[in-house]
């Protein structure tokens, strides 16, 4: 019997729209709700009371939908709450990223040793270390946090041959091979976007999707408790995408997340040796670039100034409670807008009120803190970039002043490059 019910997904951005993407290819026919709670994005940086908070929240607005299955499209919320969204709602199905991946990571290694690159807040929790070794008490797990990846990830950088995000990842992933893993999980639902250019780079590793896992293991739980929608005409399915907060921006990135994901091999190339400045002076290589520039920014008071305000904002006691109220204005607000018959009148009263408290919330101390770091924290982004582009460009950085124009010139000669 056909069970054409929705599965709802759910993830604290728009990442999760690349589960979304695997449950598409692997299953076109199933109808799918989606909902990402940018209002609250990241929930790395949140508390677990409040995560738990957030993501039992995320259920109620999906449940108002006829759902017969939920996927927890976020790898800190499944590693902090997948257990109690399962005591709350034992009558559905909870699926989540961290436990397939893992499975299969353990199963299918062949020396034992499995890297996985993850968000610092997933590396924390220690989940998927946890997971591996349920499975396989003898691997040996070595996590690698990679901040930069989905900054780099939602401003398109991740197609093969881009030397910037080239350049990073063997900056996270050298290390690890170097180390003999002989498999590499994605531990980050954006991540499944490098998975082109990490198997372009890393032939020899055998990498796992944690979208692609939590899909199979959606679509083999279906096929055995006879929950599947046998439409197979993707044509015919219905999804429904919602989000709370920034509608615009989310619809420009989710159009990267849900493209065609085939990379293009060789759209740049460049010269992974020593090379020459124009002066007859040897240069850095880029390898060596992106080892300094890693410790550079580990050391840069702008990079600790960020953590330590974020630390702060997640601790302050008026912030939390003003987030609770907030929340419960956009409980409101979903459950009001989803009826057949909504009233106007009360949604345009509760947006009034979120846009209020939100200006609240922003003006407090603790998180006024960390927006100023936030400044601090995008200048130096700016300075990642700008280093990047020279040392690619075949610059030497340590005597090259990084200016408009420079940039100019370097993204110039990059682009020619290209061609």
């Amino acid at each position: 019997m056909s069970d054409n019910r929705y599965i709802g997904v759910f993830d604290s951005g728009i990442g999760g729209l690349t589960v979304v993407k695997s449950i598409v290819d692997s299953m076109p026919g199933e109808n799918i709700i989606y909902f990402g709670d940018t209002a609250h994005v990241p929930y790395g940086t949140r508390s677990e009371r409040q995560i738990t908070e957030y993501v039992l929240a995320d259920v109620r607005f999906l449940r108002t939908f006829d759902i017969k299955a939920v996927v927890i499209a976020c790898n800190t919320a499944d590693s902090v709450a997948k257990e109690k969204v399962r005591e709350t709602y034992p009558d559905l199905p909870v699926f989540g990223v961290v436990d397939p991946a893992s499975r299969l990571a353990a199963e299918t290694t062949k020396n034992g040793k499995v890297g996985v690159i993850a968000t610092n807040a997933t590396v924390k929790t220690g989940a998927y270390e946890k997971a591996i070794h349920k499975y396989n008490a003898d691997a040996t797990v070595y996590m690698e946090a990679c901040p930069l990846l989905v900054p780099l990830v939602e401003n398109g950088r991740f197609e093969t041959g881009d030397p910037v995000i080239e350049i990073v990842l063997h900056e996270y992933l050298d290390p690890l091979v170097e180390k003999g893993i002989d498999t590499l999980v994605l531990g980050c639902t954006h991540y499944p976007l490098l998975y082109g250019t990490i198997t372009h780079l890393y032939p020899e590793l055998n990498v796992i999707s944690s979208s692609d896992a939590a899909a199979a293991k959606m679509l083999g739980t279906l096929i055995q408790n006879g929950t599947c929608n046998e439409n197979t005409e993707a044509a015919e399915s219905e999804r429904k995408y919602f989000v709370s907060d920034d509608a615009e921006g989310v619809d420009k990135l989710a159009r990267v997340f849900m493209t065609n994901l085939a990379a293009r091999s060789n759209r740049w190339t460049w010269n992974k040796q020593k090379r020459s400045n124009g002066k007859g002076e040897t240069t850095m290589t880029v390898m060596e670039a992106a080892r300094v520039l890693g410790a550079a920014i580990q050391e840069d008071t702008r990079y600790a100034a960020y953590q330590d305000a974020q630390a702060i904002v997640e601790n302050d006691e008026q912030v939390k409670a003003l987030s609770d109220n907030l929340q419960a204005l956009q409980d409101q607000f979903n459950a009001e807008a989803v009826k057949e018959q909504p009233d106007e009148a009360l949604l345009n009263d509760l947006q009034q009120q979120g846009g209020a408290m939100y200006q609240t919330i922003y003006q407090t101390p603790a998180m006024s803190r960390m927006m100023d770091a936030k400044e601090g924290m995008d200048s130096m982004m700016n300075e990642v970039m700008n280093y990047l582009y020279l040392v690619i460009g075949g610059a030497d950085p340590a005597t090259v002043e990084v200016t408009p124009e420079t940039m100019q010139q370097m993204q110039a000669e990059m682009m020619q490059m290209q061609q």
